[in-house]
């Protein structure tokens, strides 16, 4: 019975996934209808939510999903988040509906329960790890198609690429709006931790570099930038830097280059020049960094001074209550309640002040179970940890943490990472 319950979970997870990703930008389940009423998308994402509960009301099930800690305080974040949709008309005239829909990515969670719960039971690991992995060299070449014609890559994937030939903020933008446009990020972690810490492997190194160069040409710095970030913590941390200081020293004077090299001669320094105009930024207060802050400053902050405890939730600009408060009806989460330049403005004023520190202590909670219960060397869990930090430092511009292209390969990430597993392979068992 129980195989039964996990092989349809394995399949309406999968689907969803695919569903969730848009299926590369090839047909638009955001907009599509079904039955004339929602969407693809958010189908079987309230389908999803309905299995989710009918498996919690099996207390057999219940207690397997809160075996291990870190899948634990993910579904507190998650009942956190039904609790604000639920109270929502208790703030003002607006439904728990145009509540959701504005916070429904947040329903995503549960895939973290259902791929553990699959995995768990009948060591489905490499199972979707495959298709993580799949995704993320998919949109690799999308983004780097893209970086060298953008046109091409727009005739295809219509529904999720920009083509952006103007400088912007002092370099040139090619943004691949994908839900996938995370996982080169996440999975280049992941590959860079297996060739710091474990036997060298050439086909290892090639995805790294791969998915990295997709990672620099994608048309938002702040990943870049806090993916660098991570990947030095990682040299420092594993790299035996006291015994092999020349080794990555000669690394670093051979690529560094290389890749300026590369980058100069066919990308227009679209890599480089993120680094100098985030810099410039930074120094003189210039270009977008100042219209960020003015963005925030004349809105939504002064809003979330209003409420500063517990936030305005998550308020639909097209229902009642969206409309008393003059919530512009276009480009929303920029000129309205949210914002799309300032994540931690946006989380601040779904949540407020409480409510973040309540998420946040969540996450430290879920880093520090991960720290305790499992291999802290294995990729694939310190991967879990680099996602976090990800995500959670990325609010600084963008929104990757309250959106489907953050929270889905995170509730993957955990998902695979909840428990130590051993992987049956061809050869081998290997242990993540």
């Amino acid at each position: 019975m129980s195989i039964r319950i996990s092989s349809f979970v394995r399949f309406t997870t999968t689907i969803f996934i695919f569903v969730a990703i848009n299926l590369f930008g090839l047909h638009d389940f955001y907009e599509d209808r079904l039955f004339s009423l929602l969407n693809s998308y958010d189908f079987f994402l309230f389908f999803n939510n309905f299995l989710f509960f009918l498996m919690v009301l099996r207390s057999k099930q219940f207690k397997f999903f809160l075996s291990e800690k870190p899948l634990r305080y993910i579904l507190y974040f998650y009942l956190f988040t039904l609790l604000i949709f639920i109270t929502m008309p208790l703030r003002g005239p607006i439904s728990i509906l145009d509540a959701v829909r504005v916070g429904r990515h947040y329903l995503i969670l549960p895939l973290a329960f259902f791929i553990y719960y699959d995995v768990a039971l009948n060591k489905k690991f490499n199972y979707y790890f495959k298709i993580f992995r799949f995704i993320a060299i998919f949109t690799s070449f999308q983004i780097i198609l893209n970086a060298i014609n953008p046109e091409i890559v727009n005739s295809i994937f219509k529904d999720i690429s920009r083509a952006e030939s103007r400088i912007t903020g002092g370099f040139q933008r090619n943004v691949l709006l994908s839900p996938t446009m995370i996982f080169p990020h996440i999975l280049s972690i992941y590959y860079f931790l297996k060739i710091v810490t474990e036997k060298h492997k050439s086909s290892n190194l090639f995805l790294f570099l791969l998915l990295f160069l997709a990672v620099s040409l994608q048309g938002f710095r702040v990943y870049l930038l806090i993916l660098s970030f991570i990947l030095a913590l990682i040299v420092i941390r594993f790299g035996n830097m006291h015994r092999k200081f020349f080794k990555w020293v000669f690394i670093f004077l051979f690529i560094v280059p290389s890749v300026i090299f590369v980058d100069s001669y066919f990308f227009n320094n679209q890599i480089s020049g993120k680094f100098q105009s985030a810099y410039d930024e930074v120094k003189y207060s210039t270009g977008s960094y100042q219209s960020r802050l003015d963005d925030v400053s004349y809105r939504q902050i002064p809003m979330l001074l209003e409420k500063p405890f517990f936030g305005w939730g998550f308020i639909y600009h097209n229902s009642e209550y969206g409309r008393q408060l003059n919530i512009p009806t276009d480009n929303m989460r920029r000129d309205g309640l949210y914002s799309v330049d300032s994540g931690y403005i946006t989380i601040l004023m779904q949540y407020g002040f409480a409510g973040v520190f309540l998420i946040l202590f969540l996450f430290v909670k879920m880093i520090v179970s991960l720290y305790k219960e499992n291999d802290i060397n294995s990729p694939i869990y310190l991967t879990a940890v680099g996602v976090i930090i990800l995500l959670i430092l990325s609010l600084y511009t963008h929104g990757a943490f309250f959106r489907e292209f953050g929270l889905l390969p995170l509730t993957i990430v955990l998902g695979l990472t909840a428990k130590k597993i051993k992987v049956s392979t061809k050869n081998n068992l290997v242990s993540f």
